[in-house]
């Protein structure tokens, strides 16, 4: 909320009177004194846990990120088991899986794209656009706090950790996702609103189609053509297979998209998106 209020007073605001601006700042930031003071019962008995901790002094580095969001489970974005489930005990990669857990799903990750491209395509006309404005703001909050939640794996976690204060207190990298998660939330809900059959959009639904078909395809023969199909494989295989139907069924709703001079119910469409 602070982040989001100086954004919202540093970028020039048409017809918003810069004295109206300062007020809601704030309005804001007594608002969020006022949370904190209600917090406070929770806040002052932590902090002075803190300094009793043995993390009074701070931890080590490798203690501090001992959960990091590996980028290799970018995939679990669009995907949630690619890489298996414990529920059925087919999880194959290390680290804790309601941790990493980051899904947000192939249709409303395609339509946070569809944000951040209106945005730069409509730069010149946000007058016109005024649920782009605040694009910028949510794809830098939603790549800034995916660059912490990898700790150890990124660039930026070692730096703050031996720099900011409390770094070297709190572990788990990895929850710093929630904001990524959010982010790209309120990105998807901007980009139905541009979700459109444009000639781009029309060649690139064409490719996804193509090529999320031909991934299920490749998953399916590697089952009858590897001889030794490992249980990691067979995951794997499963993993490719759903998020390449999700990538079909994308494409699909995008050439599919009603106009004018369609036959399509513009409301049956919309049901289908939300399905």
């Amino acid at each position: 909320v602070g982040l989001y209020a100086l954004w919202m007073l540093w970028r020039p605001l048409a017809n918003v009177p810069r004295l109206l601006r300062i007020k809601a700042l704030i309005m804001v930031l007594a608002g969020m004194l006022l949370g904190a003071g209600i917090a406070a019962i929770q806040l002052i008995p932590t902090a002075e846990y803190l300094m009793e901790s043995q993390r009074s002094d701070g931890l080590g580095f490798e203690a501090i990120t001992n959960l990091s969001y590996n980028p290799f489970r970018l995939f679990t974005l669009l995907s949630p088991n690619f890489y298996g489930t414990p529920a059925d005990g087919s999880y194959i990669t290390n680290g804790i899986f309601f941790e990493d857990a980051a899904y947000i799903g192939f249709v409303p990750f395609v339509a946070a794209l569809v944000a951040i491209i209106a945005r730069v395509r409509k730069r010149a006309f946000l007058m016109h656009y005024p649920s782009l404005n605040s694009v910028s703001f949510w794809a830098i909050l939603a790549f800034g706090a995916l660059l912490l939640a990898m700790g150890r794996f990124g660039p930026v976690y070692a730096v703050l950790y031996n720099t900011v204060p409390t770094f070297d207190a709190f572990r788990e990298p990895v929850r710093w996702l929630i904001l990524t998660e959010f982010s790209l939330a309120v990105l998807a809900g901007i980009g139905v609103q541009h979700w459109s059959r444009g000639k781009w959009a029309l060649f690139w639904s064409r490719l996804a189609v193509a090529g999320g078909g031909g991934m299920v395809l490749m998953a399916i023969s590697a089952r009858y053509l590897i001889q030794e199909n490992t249980e990691t494989l067979q995951v794997l295989q499963d993993g490719i297979i759903v998020l390449g139907c999700w990538i079909v069924a994308g494409g699909l709703l995008t050439l599919t998209q009603p106009d004018t001079a369609s036959l399509v119910s513009p409301a049956m469409w919309r049901a289908a998106v939300l399905i």
